[in-house]
């Protein structure tokens, strides 16, 4: 009798156990989860490294992110924006190298364009891994060069230059004093600058690397600080020069000159009366654009000079003013290559902060670039496409970069050194 009964009961159990013999998990940990471990039966969860990539196009353009997972099955991938990043491929069976105890797949990343984008890894039980991914164009190197002020701890101001990425940093213009505020000529073959070895402020001509150093004006005002010339620009032309004059006292007029492109030549006045102006650069056109404020008392805010952005012909006739100040100075501007914009420094003293603007040449569409309070003297790369300008720190300051047109949050730091570069 029990045998009869016991037969049946060891067929069924082992039909029972064919059955689920085809149901078997073959992938690690999912017998974990029949047993009350990670309900997906995913051990350890989907991870991506690195978690975040930064690129700077064109310099580099592409790296691999390795994604991890407990088990065996086909990783997805896909970008949140193709215009910022790809990633490829975009589906991958994760496999187990030797010695591992979780299964990986490898992807690539390439950068495209400018932009934040998010590349998703997901697994076959969708569980998902995130790789935050920022791309920065740095500027062309296309032949120019950045001129630059370099100081280092001892306050000695020397020239320098750089591609307009940062690359290729080096001394242009050297000696005993103070070399600073240099520009080049329109064909780039020459660089003027102010320097004090001859005692006061003066112009000198250097070839665009560094040798052939000539004198042009011959200025003795004393030694003390701002005593002479000051912040040269050189015409569309080649065959003049503007910059400003100065005794180095506060207080006192200070007017913009222009000579002759030669050692020696006389230079003229072209402001005049109770004022200070700073600052010429040219347009394409030849005219000047310059930052001008009155000495007069209606004019002076707690002592201080409040200045607006003009523009006159070369020879200083049709003056126009092309912004008003509100509570802050303007100064520093420079012009587009088009001409068809000026950007400037408009500084709060009673804040002290500074940052940077853009208007129109006729005066018009006048708006902030920077929100920043800490950034001067503006430079239009020549291409038009980019901006150059200081940044200042609390204990130094920087040569930054922006692509026009791009948010500020994409400003690149080219120098970022303990020395100061203007």
């Amino acid at each position: 009798m029990s045998n009869r009964i016991g037969r049946p009961m060891l067929v069924m159990a082992l039909a029972l156990l064919a059955a689920c013999a085809g149901e078997q998990p073959t992938e690690p940990g999912a017998m974990e989860a029949a047993r009350g471990g990670n309900p997906g039966g995913n051990a350890t969860p989907l991870t991506a490294a690195p978690g975040s990539l930064s690129f700077l196009i064109p310099s580099s353009t592409s790296a691999t992110v390795t994604a991890r997972v407990q088990f065996v099955g086909v990783i997805t991938a896909a970008t949140s924006d193709a215009d910022c990043a790809t990633v490829s491929p975009l589906s991958l069976p994760a496999t187990k190298p030797a010695g591992s105890s979780v299964y990986v797949a490898t992807f690539t990343i390439t950068a495209v364009e400018q932009g934040n984008c998010v590349i998703t890894l997901t697994d076959k039980r969708g569980g998902t891994a995130s790789v935050t991914v920022q791309v920065r164009e740095l500027p062309p190197v296309d032949g120019t060069r950045l001129l630059y002020s370099f100081s280092d701890a001892d306050f000695e101001s020397n020239v320098h230059s750089s591609n307009p990425d940062g690359s290729g940093a080096g001394q242009v213009i050297a000696g005993d004093g103070v070399e600073r505020m240099a520009v080049y000529t329109p064909d780039r073959s020459k660089i003027v600058y102010v320097s004090d070895e001859a005692g006061s402020l003066n112009l000198f001509r250097a070839n665009a690397d560094g040798t052939g150093k000539e004198q042009l004006t011959f200025y003795d005002l004393g030694t003390h600080v701002g005593a002479g010339t000051l912040t040269p620009a050189v015409s569309p032309d080649g065959q003049q020069i503007a910059f400003v004059l100065s005794t180095g006292f506060s207080g006192q007029p200070i007017h913009i000159y222009v000579m002759d492109a030669a050692p020696g030549a006389t230079p003229v006045a072209i402001t005049a009366g109770n004022s200070r102006n700073l600052d010429p650069t040219y347009t394409p056109d030849g005219r000047i654009v310059f930052s001008s404020g009155s000495l007069d008392a209606g004019e002076l805010d707690d002592g201080v000079v409040n200045h607006s952005i003009h523009v006159m012909a070369a020879n200083g006739a049709n003056l126009t003013r092309l912004t008003v100040y509100d509570v802050d100075t303007h100064h520093n501007p420079a012009v587009s290559a088009d001409g068809a914009t000026i950007a400037f420094t408009s500084t709060s003293f009673g804040a002290a902060a500074s940052g940077l603007f853009l208007v129109d040449i006729d005066g018009q569409n006048q708006r902030r670039l920077t929100t920043s309070d800490s950034d001067a003297s503006p430079v239009f790369a020549p291409n038009g496409e980019w901006l150059a300008f200081t940044r200042f720190h609390e204990l130094h300051a920087d040569l930054m970069v922006l692509k026009l047109g791009r948010p500020e949050s994409e400003v690149l730091n080219l120098t970022n050194t303990e020395a100061d570069e203007f």
